[in-house]
């Protein structure tokens, strides 16, 4: 073989070996870019449950402290005869 051939595969190999590297490294950041991507959006979903949730148990979380102040006295009869979230006074 001569040297200019020579010299012709060795500037070819070493543009393809850069091809190469410059195409991992733009696959290596849509790969991670698409991982980062489907993270968020769990963090997000998961967010928004939470988010749901919270709305969903503050109410009964209210609910459940106007009981707890309802006075021993009308403990027996407030199921009974009040409609409302609030403790009735005795009639």
């Amino acid at each position: 073989m001569r040297l200019k051939t020579k010299l012709v595969l060795a500037i070819t190999a070493l543009v393809f070996l850069i091809a190469g590297v410059v195409s991992l490294v733009y696959v290596h950041q849509l790969v991670k870019a698409a991982v980062l991507e489907a993270y968020d959006t769990n963090l997000m979903v998961a967010d928004q449950v939470r988010y749901a949730l919270q709305n969903a148990l503050e109410p009964a979380s209210r609910i459940a402290r106007s009981i707890r102040t309802i006075p021993a006295s009308c403990a027996l009869w407030w199921p009974r005869r009040c409609k409302t979230i609030r403790p009735c006074r005795p009639r």
